[in-house]
């Protein structure tokens, strides 16, 4: 006698995140003049969705991570 295949269908629940906002917001021309800048500061990111996590890094491709965002010097970061 052949088997009989069973198939068992069970619930899914997919939860879809709204995409997360992301604002930055320059420091003033002329801030970065011998001066050190808090890129982690909430006026750097103001406008942007609440609690999310950042990260720092040296590079576009991310394999760098900068050290010190707390006190940035001139630069371009990622």
């Amino acid at each position: 006698m052949p088997s009989q295949d069973v198939m068992h269908i069970q619930p899914v629940t997919v939860t879809s995140n709204a995409t997360p906002a992301v604002t930055i917001t320059n420091p003033a021309a002329g801030m970065f003049t011998g001066k050190r800048i808090d890129l982690t500061a909430a006026a750097v990111t103001a406008g942007s969705t609440a609690g999310l996590t950042y990260t720092y890094w040296t590079d576009a491709l991310a394999t760098t991570p900068y050290a010190t965002p707390a006190a940035a010097t001139a630069g371009t970061y990622y």
